[in-house]
């Protein structure tokens, strides 16, 4: 720790986790799922500004405390939770394309996350395997954000019917001692939406040759968009608008200054990369602590709260195999 410090220039560092909750003004929590209430929530109680690594919490009780415990601290105090995809600016395109109305009324989502860390030869149980530690597996990890996607784009989600499924029983520890997985490695669901629209939605760590795979597509009674995060610059944007000659996807390159945070890189058509949508986030909310401008849109503590419930209410539904309002 000492020598890491030093390397990166940090001026003081501590592993006393209280000392380090009371140190600054700001607390980035980006420790593993199981401690992720009780740090923040102490945090919050001393008057710090906190982002918060998702999934929020282990369950929906510990979430609401977090914003319960949010909302005593005071307007002046802000949090937020860390679904960093919001800030890619072919996201953000979508979301503007969305709002000016050029889908028309939605009615489809869809979503798909898949990666293939489990399938790996070299794969190795960590906490995420565990239910005490995590809470869930590839609902809370990648589900969560396929999720918040849905919420931002399209709206509120009313009720969901689920199914979790575990693929790979046991994985090797570092020490070579096979540890039973005890949370799901991919899950389905279906989703429905207040305005009555309708989604689809499925995460995996066991799809081989899917190394970051997030795709999502939005449709609607005037057009559609899809977006790869394999290709994170890269909007895909259909539109009846066009006439029928020239009808058919577009790829849009959203690195433009006309763009959602353009201007604030390089050049038009100099690629962003994934790391880029942290810097972007990690910046929008010291922009927001020091100007006390609202978060969004960045993630509230109560999307994350919303969040939270559905990824409860998809575990339940696949316990008891039926729909589940949220």
């Amino acid at each position: 720790m000492k020598a890491f410090a030093k390397k990166f220039g940090f001026k003081t560092y501590t592993t006393d986790l209280s000392e380090a909750i009371s140190i600054g003004d700001l607390v980035d929590n980006c420790l593993p799922n199981h401690m992720h209430a009780a740090p923040t929530i102490s945090a919050l109680s001393k008057g710090k500004h906190v982002l918060l690594e998702k999934p929020m919490a282990m369950n929906a009780q510990e979430a609401q405390e977090i914003v319960e415990a949010h909302k005593k601290a005071g307007d002046g105090v802000k949090g937020m939770l860390a679904f960093n995809y919001r800030f890619l600016p072919a996201v953000a395109l979508a979301k503007e394309l969305i709002e000016e109305g050029r889908l028309g009324k939605i009615h489809e989502y869809r979503a798909a996350y898949l990666h293939e860390s489990l399938m790996r030869p070299n794969a190795r149980a960590t906490w995420r395997q565990s239910r005490e530690l995590s809470g869930t597996g590839a609902l809370g990890d990648l589900g969560s954000h396929a999720i918040d996607m849905a919420s931002y784009l399209v709206g509120t989600i009313k009720a969901v019917m689920g199914k979790t499924y575990t693929v790979r029983q046991e994985l090797p520890s570092r020490g070579g001692e096979m540890i039973s997985q005890e949370v799901e490695d991919a899950f389905a669901a279906l989703l429905s939406f207040e305005d009555g629209a309708y989604g689809v939605v499925e995460a995996s760590k066991v799809s081989p040759g899917m190394k970051n795979f997030f795709r999502f597509e939005v449709h609607g009674s005037k057009g559609s968009l899809a977006f790869n995060l394999e290709r994170p610059n890269e909007l895909k944007f259909f539109t009846f608008d066009d006439e029928q000659k020239i009808s058919g996807f577009r790829t849009i390159m959203a690195t433009d200054p006309s763009h959602p945070y353009g201007g604030m890189w390089w050049p038009p058509g100099h690629v962003l990369g994934w790391e880029h949508s942290i810097d972007i986030e990690i910046g929008h909310f010291l922009e927001c602590v020091a100007s006390g401008s609202p978060v969004p849109p960045g993630a509230t503590l109560e999307d994350g709260l919303l969040n939270q419930k559905i990824i409860d209410d998809i575990s339940l539904s696949s316990e008891k195999g039926q729909w589940i309002t949220v």
